[in-house]
C-alpha cells in the first residue's frame, strides 16, 4: 500500500461458466509480511447468473408382447448440465390405453445428479393375445424446485403400445339335414371367430351351388357387412331355406 494511502484494492480473477450452481465463496486474508500474523479476513461471494436448464421428454413406443410385461422407455433430457441435483415430477394419463388394463400407471419423480443431462422414465405395459388397435397414453413432466424449467406447460410425451397379435380366423360349421317330402325348412350354419378380437370384425356370407341348385333345392343367401362386436365370442347363426321334395336323388350339397 503506498505511503499515506488509506485504501488499496485486491483483485481476484473469477472464472466464468455456464453451469447453474449455488453461490460460492472464498476468503481473502491479510497477514503481516514480517511476522505472518493474521491481520484481517474478508469473504468474496460469487453469485451465479446462469439460466437453469430446460427439461424435455421424448415420445416412446413398444410392441405389446404376448405374455407378462413389456417396458416402454421415455428419454428425458436437460438442455445443459447443472451443478445442483434437478428433480422432475412425472405422471401418466390415459388416452386410448387404460391404466391398470393396458399399462401400469406412474406418478413419481426422476432426479438428475449434478452433471447428468439424460434420464429415463420406464412404464410397464401389459402383454396379451388380443388383436386390437394400437393404444396410447401420456406422460406429463412438472418441475417445482426451480432448478429447471419446462419449455411448455405442461411438457408431455406420448407412449404408443403397438399391437403385435394376429387377427382371429373366421370359421363356419358344416350343416347336415334330411330333405323331407314337402314344404321347406331352415338349415343353420354357425359362424364364429377362432379367438376374441379387440376390434369389430366385419364379414359376409354367401351361398354357392354345389350339386344343389339355388332356387330349386335351396334359396340363395347373400349377406354383407355383418359384424362381430369387439370382444364377442358368441357364434353368429345364418339360416338357409331348403326345399323338400319327393324325387329320389343323390345327396346334394352347396357351399357357404
Amino acid at each position: 500500500m503506498p505511503k499515506g494511502a488509506m485504501e488499496q484494492a485486491v483483485v481476484v480473477a473469477v472464472r466464468n461458466d455456464t453451469i447453474p450452481e449455488p453461490k460460492e465463496t472464498f476468503q481473502v486474508r491479510l497477514t503481516d509480511v514480517t511476522s505472518g500474523r493474521l491481520i484481517a479476513t474478508a469473504v468474496g461471494t460469487i453469485l451465479d447468473d446462469d439460466a437453469v436448464p430446460q427439461v424435455t421428454i421424448d415420445d416412446a413406443e413398444v410392441e405389446e408382447g404376448n405374455s407378462g410385461f413389456s417396458t416402454l422407455t421415455f428419454p428425458v433430457h436437460l438442455s445443459g448440465p447443472s451443478a445442483l441435483p434437478v428433480t422432475v415430477g412425472f405422471a401418466s394419463s390415459d388416452e386410448t390405453a387404460e391404466a391398470g388394463v393396458d399399462y401400469v400407471p406412474v406418478n413419481d419423480t426422476l432426479t438428475f445428479r449434478p452433471g447428468i443431462t439424460e434420464g429415463f422414465i420406464r412404464v410397464q405395459v401389459f402383454s396379451d393375445l388380443l388383436d386390437e388397435d394400437d393404444e396410447t397414453f401420456l406422460v406429463t413432466l412438472t418441475v417445482s424446485d426451480g432448478r429447471a424449467v419446462v419449455p411448455a406447460d405442461p411438457t408431455r410425451a406420448r407412449g404408443t403400445i403397438r399391437d403385435d397379435d394376429l387377427p382371429p380366423r373366421l370359421l363356419v360349421s358344416d350343416a347336415v339335414a334330411l330333405e323331407g317330402d314337402e314344404g321347406s325348412f331352415k338349415m343353420a350354419f354357425g359362424v364364429r371367430l377362432s379367438a376374441p378380437s379387440g376390434r369389430p370384425v366385419v364379414f359376409g356370407f354367401e351361398t354357392v351351388d354345389g350339386t344343389a341348385v339355388a332356387g330349386e333345392d335351396y334359396e340363395a343367401v347373400v349377406i354383407r357387412d355383418e359384424v362381430f362386436p369387439a370382444g364377442q365370442i358368441r357364434p353368429f347363426v345364418v339360416t338357409v331355406v331348403v326345399h323338400s321334395d319327393r324325387t329320389p336323388e343323390q345327396d346334394e350339397t352347396f357351399r357357404v
